[in-house]
């Protein structure tokens, strides 16, 4: 066994005779084949990418690239009907509700910290507030 998997560097395999033998016995005499292929599904093999020719007509369903197809037969949690893109845009502003991509990297981060200074706020105000009721009894006769 050879490379990181064994804790050596990845190099290339040293031509010996072992070498050789293994490549003659997968390879055979034919030299190899250098270029960029493609699997054309008509032919069923590869072909190299200058031949290459797409089918001409593709449905919608197969296409390489298609925005808002993850939408199709979706439902919110509580059965509405999410399926398009529009319908779950208005279901996520009527619900008052975002995703997280929505908020930048730093977001939560920063929630955090404003509940942190918010909740020490607090306990202030309620010593605060206890040290003067203390102080209020002490100065009554």
């Amino acid at each position: 066994m050879r490379g990181t998997a064994a804790g050596e560097k990845v190099v290339s395999q040293a031509q010996n005779e072992a070498f050789d033998e293994g490549y003659t016995r997968t390879f055979g005499e034919r030299k190899p084949t250098r270029g960029r292929w493609v699997y054309d599904e008509a032919q069923q093999k590869l072909v190299p990418v200058d031949e290459y020719v797409a089918p001409q007509e593709e449905h919608a369903i197969n296409a390489a690239i298609l925005a808002g197809r993850f939408y199709e037969n979706t439902k919110a949690p509580d059965g509405t009907d999410i399926g398009s893109r529009r319908k779950h845009q208005d279901y996520m502003r009527a619900n008052g509700l975002a995703t997280a991509d929505d908020f930048s990297p730093g977001y939560y981060a920063k929630q955090q910290a404003l509940k942190k200074a918010e909740s020490r706020r607090k306990v202030r105000d309620a010593l605060d507030r206890k040290f003067h009721e203390i102080n209020d009894r002490r100065s009554k006769p």
